[in-house]
């Protein structure tokens, strides 16, 4: 079984950072799917990604999409990197790949 935690980010830029530090714990890869931020938040994502904490997925839907599609993009790219097994913030999405 190889897990990952999915987390659609829209403008947390002050947020995101605690909440992967506290899902550190649980030593699994954390993918952060971009739902359309900022320029701001996506700097903040960015930052992360390259200190190691979390895996940055930009991705920017259309409208009125943004988490839903978001929820979705991150499990796509979990199915691509090879996970098994999801877990996600957005309780309708939590699944086995």
């Amino acid at each position: 079984m190889k897990t990952c935690v999915i987390v659609p980010v829209y403008n947390h830029e002050q947020a995101i950072p605690q909440v992967v530090e506290k899902l550190k714990v649980y030593g699994l890869p954390c993918l952060l799917i971009n739902d359309g931020s900022s320029s701001l938040c996506s700097q903040v994502l960015v930052r992360l990604r390259l200190a190691g904490i979390g895996l940055d997925y930009p991705f920017k839907p259309p409208g009125e999409w943004r988490q839903r599609r978001g929820g979705y993009r991150g499990f796509k790219e979990a199915v691509r990197l090879g996970f098994t097994h999801a877990i996600t913030n957005r309780c309708r999405w939590s699944a086995r790949l």
